[in-house]
């Protein structure tokens, strides 16, 4: 199963944008949350409470959603996916 099908398989996951603001504004997968890769650690808990809801996370080509992910486990939450880079997104996305 690709990582793709695993989120469209999962109830209620969050997908979660961690590239800059312009970057976001340029394009973004459809009801993402936006939190910049900067900001993650003090803004996380704030913006998302459920510590065991899957979190797929993505920025430009995969780097950052891998440190994303890093961040987020060290926070505690248990399930995040490093969805990848937006340039590898199947899909529309939104402005």
């Amino acid at each position: 199963m690709t990582i793709y099908e695993a989120l469209k398989n999962d109830t209620n996951p969050i997908i979660l944008d961690v590239r800059e603001n312009s970057e976001f504004n340029e394009g973004h997968i459809k009801d993402a949350l936006h939190i910049p890769l900067n900001s993650l650690e003090a803004q996380a808990e704030g913006e998302m409470t459920d510590y065991d809801q899957p979190i797929y996370v993505y920025c430009r080509s995969g780097v950052r959603s891998k440190v994303g992910c890093h961040i987020l486990n060290s926070l505690g939450y248990t399930k995040t996916y490093n969805l990848g880079g937006i340039l590898d997104w199947p899909e529309e996305i939104v402005k």
